[in-house]
């Protein structure tokens, strides 16, 4: 901040941890996120943290505590907010700014929290779960991760990273009403699972602020009529439209040109981008002669599997079929603007803008929103459609979604351990539907619409909300499938409820969303305490004359790593360590006198499995007694790099004794029996310690191979530096997890 001193580099965040607690009835989620603050340190300072959160949270109410003290942040205008913190601050009083500094980042600023003070600061704020073909989805955003390309953010805004950090979670998620009779499954995180009082809880084992939140619902059979709810809002009646729109009775039979983009950069390696190759294989299974297809690969540079756009017909769908096997994470870094750019020139190509058009992007790149303005201008202006899947807790969400719907398209996410494929079909079913399905909503008479219908797919979930003269009145609802299809008509009477600050919250942020002007949506954010990017919250706490003698030092808050963050692309591995694209084949001795022989026979392959084995057992025999029976782990990674193949931790569980597992459990807290069912990671760290013993002594060619599986990995710095020096030895017992 302008009044505090250059930031330095202190000895350890002042971030502690981080509660969650989670409300879901129906489908609206109310959340209350608590993040500690303690200074360590012997002075007073200033912590600004980064954060993530829904592009679409409606806040109810922020607050923060000193010392258990706990005050209400008040709301006004961003740049009177702005003046007030710099103003306290510099008087030596404490003060808290919260505002919004791009679409889904919010930055937190706590100015002067004293020596050996703790501070916790509360976000409540309510939003809508997403629904899509029968399946609920509640995605808490926590991590970021560093962005490919400059943040276009002001210096003590951008988001800082480091390997060090270590944030601990504890979440609790309670379910009520509609979803809590569903099947309920968290792929982000480790979960117990309780039901009380026909409610189901959820509470997460050893979590960490290095993902997102994820709890998925399959709805299956359970029925979606059209619901109507109104509730009081002043002296007007407020009320909500909840529509899950049938499922298509026919697919599509128009001819469809489609593009289908694939992230193929360094940090989509391991499940993603064999989602991808299953989601090439999908689509391919699903084209018929009628369409043209195209795929691409992108990362540092753009990569067409096809020499031009070809009609689908079987020869050109067993081909994609065959290409997706070849699919690897291999090529640096995102160059999204170059790929959408590719993929349109071949839609214009063929010179057929009546046709169906459209373009599907699967990423999980964390790219700039300007780099998107022209491919948003081009598409929209030759009726393109782009349809997005987001994968992991990188994919920048906040910028891909509005220039997917901007287009009529749709974004999903997918999170490690859900199904890219899947999501991929259910865009390529919304891709086959030509249009969104053509809604009419007959409203009571006296009522007003709040901004206007989003274009929706039949087979997806529609919210419309309307002022209405009366809670007691009755709706008509119309659907077509196309303009000539005969309509579908439902109709029902509106439900009264009581207001909640979390209907009042979603519905002021309705009416910001649909307000014109930002001086109408400044008033409007006051009026309901929002925060948005006209708005922040404030403030401030006095304290005693000379309180502090300085300014205090500014403590930027680093994020963890999230788990695939520190994978490296081929660019970044030394080109010592690099493997050159033709060569397939390894050296059998590094140092020979005529030139390096080639594993071309069964002979130079027993020759190199003996001088491995010569290693490995120099390896073990200064490994133990600390670890035993390594041998069949040995001998498996061995004939992993023999044949050149990815070593996983689930063809490694088959090889791990009783023994190893008690070393590990030793060697390191985060090794303990009760978390291994979360992750695999730990079979990782000792992987990598075996591998770094052996890289010096092996040949050339073989040290490349363990260098790229290793900035591959998703490598717990903490958790190796444990077993390595419990390897090394020496007591580890006294360091904290």
């Amino acid at each position: 901040m302008d009044c505090s001193i250059e930031p330095q580099r202190a000895l350890g965040s002042p971030l502690q941890s981080c509660d969650i607690d989670v409300l879901i009835t129906d489908l609206t989620a109310v959340h209350c996120v608590r993040y500690h603050f303690t200074n360590h340190e012997s002075t007073n300072i200033e912590a600004v943290f980064t954060l993530p959160l829904p592009s679409d949270a409606a806040f109810i109410r922020l607050t923060a505590a000193f010392a258990g003290q706990e005050w209400a942040l008040q709301i006004s205008a961003t740049d009177t907010a702005q003046q007030r913190y710099d103003r306290a601050v510099s008087d030596g009083h404490s003060a808290v700014l919260f505002r919004r500094v791009d679409e889904g980042l919010y930055t937190l600023a706590i100015g002067n929290i004293g020596a050996g003070e703790t501070v916790a600061f509360t976000l409540e704020f309510a939003r809508a779960l997403e629904l899509q073909d029968r399946a609920a989805r509640f995605r808490l955003p926590l991590a970021l991760r560093p962005r490919y390309g400059e943040w276009h953010l002001e210096p003590p805004d951008t988001p800082l990273h480091s390997v060090t950090a270590n944030y601990p979670v504890r979440a609790s998620v309670r379910i009520e009403g509609l979803l809590a009779t569903t099947a309920v499954s968290c792929v982000s995180h480790r979960t117990r699972v309780t039901a009380t009082d026909g409610a189901l809880l959820l509470h997460t084992v050893d979590a960490a602020l290095d993902r997102d939140l994820v709890v998925g619902f399959d709805l299956g059979a359970t029925p979606l009529a059209p619901q109507w709810q109104a509730w009081v809002e002043g002296d007007r009646v407020a009320s909500e439209l909840l529509w899950s729109l049938p499922a298509p009775t026919a697919r599509g039979n128009e001819p469809l040109h489609l593009v289908t983009l694939l992230d193929c950069s360094g940090s989509m390696q391991g499940a993603a981008i064999a989602g991808c190759r299953q989601a090439m294989i999908a689509i391919a299974n699903a084209l018929d002669d009628r369409m043209t297809v195209q795929f691409v690969c992108f990362g540092s540079e753009v990569r067409p599997l096809l020499e031009k756009p070809l009609p689908a017909v079987p020869a050109t769908r067993q081909a994609l079929r065959s290409l997706a096997m070849q699919l690897n994470a291999d090529m640096g870094g995102t160059e999204l603007a170059a790929a959408l750019d590719a993929a349109l020139k071949d839609l214009e190509s063929l010179h057929d803008d009546a046709a169906n058009q459209a373009i599907l992007l699967v990423t999980d790149g964390a790219i700039d929103p300007s780099s998107l303005v022209r491919a948003t201008t081009r598409a929209k202006r030759r009726g393109v459609r782009v349809f997005v899947v987001a994968v992991g807790e990188s994919a920048a969400v906040e910028a891909l979604a509005p220039f997917s719907t901007s287009t009529d398209g749709r974004l999903e996410s997918v999170t490690p351990g859900e199904d890219i494929a899947d999501a991929v079909m259910r865009q390529f079913s919304r891709i086959r539907q030509r249009r969104p399905a053509l809604l009419e909503v007959e409203f009571p008479p006296g009522a007003e619409q709040v901004g206007e219908t989003s274009h929706t797919y039949l087979g997806d979930t529609v919210r419309i909300r309307a002022w209405l003269p009366s809670a007691e009145a009755a709706y008509r609802l119309h659907l077509r499938e196309s303009p000539d299809a005969s309509a579908l008509t439902y109709q029902g009477s509106v439900i009264s409820r009581a207001n909640t600050p979390y209907l009042r919250a979603l519905w002021g942020q309705a009416l910001v969303n649909a307000a014109r002007g930002d001086k109408a949506k400044t008033s409007l954010a006051l009026d309901y305490g929002l925060i948005t990017q006209y708005t922040a919250g404030i403030l401030v706490k006095e304290r005693g004359e000379g309180a502090f003698a300085a300014l205090p030092g500014v403590r930027r808050v680093s994020h963890m790593h999230v788990p695939s963050a520190l994978s490296v692309s081929m660019c970044a591995i030394p080109a010592f360590m690099r493997r050159l694209p033709n060569d397939l084949l390894c050296p059998v001795f590094e140092e020979a006198e005529c030139p390096p022989a080639e594993i071309q026979s069964d002979e130079d392959a027993a020759a190199l499995q003996a001088e491995l084995a010569e290693l490995i057992q120099q390896v073990e025999a200064a490994l133990q007694p600390k670890l035993s029976n390594l041998r069949p782990l040995q001998d498996w990674l061995r004939a992993c790099l023999i044949a050149d193949e990815l070593p996983t931790t689930t063809g490694a569980q088959a090889y791990v004794s009783e023994a190893m597992l008690d070393a590990l459990a030793t060697a390191s807290p985060s090794f303990a029996r009760e978390s291994r069912a979360q992750s695999d990671q730990w079979l990782w760290e000792l992987l990598v310690v075996l591998f770094e013993e052996m890289a010096d002594e092996l040949p050339v060619e073989l040290q490349q191979r363990l260098g790229d599986w290793i900035a591959r990995r998703d490598i717990d710095v903490d958790n190796t530096r444990h077993l390595a020096t419990y390897l090394a030895g020496e007591d580890c017992s006294g360091d904290s997890e």
